[in-house]
């Protein structure tokens, strides 16, 4: 099977692919689009680079593609729809990044709680007269996204001695996920009065499009500290400009927002308060190196089976029976999110989409 890499894999398994299937590894051809669609034109499998867009157009160059392998979280850039038209399979990888996405969250809340650290990361001239910081087992943490990174980050918290107030946009307060979280669900309005930092994780969904709006940022204990790892849509800009500026949000630490989001001339872009980290919460080698074992895996399970050419699941072909590393991290599960969908850079196990 011929396949192509264009994004930055671990190279155990790297190694491991290329001793069963045909591997061309093609770092160069992650900022030129044209040179990469012509890579495309043989390859059975993909892993493309993160900032690739794939669209119908994309796969037309890609006649034979039976498999993408995305090895960074988050799927805003893929059409899906499309992929299911070609019966190409999207293999994520988003729990990779659990651990990795929960210690970024901690350790923003851990500076937000100590503003010098805060004003120096956001380049901001110390005031002449500094607040005192907070250690974080006196303050209140409210979670918003019940998230395998959420449930990740609440045993860290709690081992500082914090309790954690959580609230989710999709979770019923009845459902046992919270008793088996040990966890209490209070509402959006509840956490934001009561907390003194907040950490942001949901997932997205289009619907969530600008769901942190006046009206629910109203709530906000005033002096509140934000860090986050969710799309940026789902705030609406000019309200958070204004929570911002007013001191209702003292700072917001956002990781990875869209490109449009700060845009030049915006109101947020003269925002200090606001700190955009470029998607650095999930880039660790350990989340890197789980990430290409669970792709690996995946497609090297998918190639050997037969072509996928319906919605039904193919039986997988067995796979090597040695234990190879990693194995434990490569757990996959047949989701289909519906329309309008889109998830954040947290997520479940790592999915499939059957196309």
């Amino acid at each position: 099977m011929n396949i192509l890499v264009a994004d930055d894999m671990d190279s155990t398994a790297f190694d491991w692919l290329s001793e069963r299937h045909h591997v061309d590894l093609r770092l160069d051809l992650n900022k030129d689009a044209s040179a990469l669609r012509a890579a495309c034109y043989k390859a059975e499998a993909l892993v493309p680079p993160r900032e690739l867009q794939i669209n119908r157009q994309f796969l037309d160059f890609a006649p034979l593609l039976r498999v993408i392998a995305r090895l960074s979280p988050g799927s805003d850039n893929i059409d899906m729809e499309a992929c299911r038209d070609r019966h190409v399979q999207v293999v994520m990888t988003n729990s990779a990044a659990t651990q990795a996405n929960a210690e970024y969250l901690l350790s923003g809340l851990m500076m937000l709680a100590r503003p010098g650290l805060a004003h120096a990361a956001a380049g901001v001239e110390l005031p002449s007269k500094l607040p005192k910081g907070r250690e974080l087992n006196a303050c209140t943490v409210g979670m918003i996204g019940l998230t395998p990174t959420a449930v990740a980050l609440i045993p860290m918290l709690r081992g500082l001695g914090v309790t954690p107030l959580v609230y989710d946009f999709a979770v019923h307060p009845g459902a046992p996920v919270w008793s088996q979280v040990k966890a209490t669900p209070v509402a959006l309005p509840e956490l934001l009065e009561r907390s003194d930092l907040v950490s942001l994780q949901a997932l997205y969904a289009q619907r969530y499009a600008g769901i942190l709006n006046r009206r629910v940022l109203a709530h906000c204990k005033r002096g509140q500290a934000w860090v986050g790892i969710t799309r940026s849509s789902i705030f609406e800009p000019n309200d958070l400009a204004d929570a911002l500026e007013d001191g209702r949000m003292s700072v917001l630490l956002l990781d990875g927002p869209e490109s449009n989001f700060r845009q030049p001339g915006s109101r947020l872009a003269k925002v200090s308060q606001l700190i955009c980290t470029p998607r650095i919460g999930a880039h660790t080698h350990d989340a890197r190196h789980k990430a290409s074992w669970m792709a690996v895996r995946r497609m090297d399970e998918i190639l050997r089976a037969p072509p996928v050419r319906s919605w039904a699941a193919p039986a997988p072909d067995p796979i090597d029976a040695a234990p190879v590393p990693g194995e434990e991290w490569a757990e996959t599960s047949m989701v289909d999110e519906g329309p309008g969908t889109d998830p954040s850079a947290d997520g479940g196990f790592a999915e499939t989409r059957q196309m």
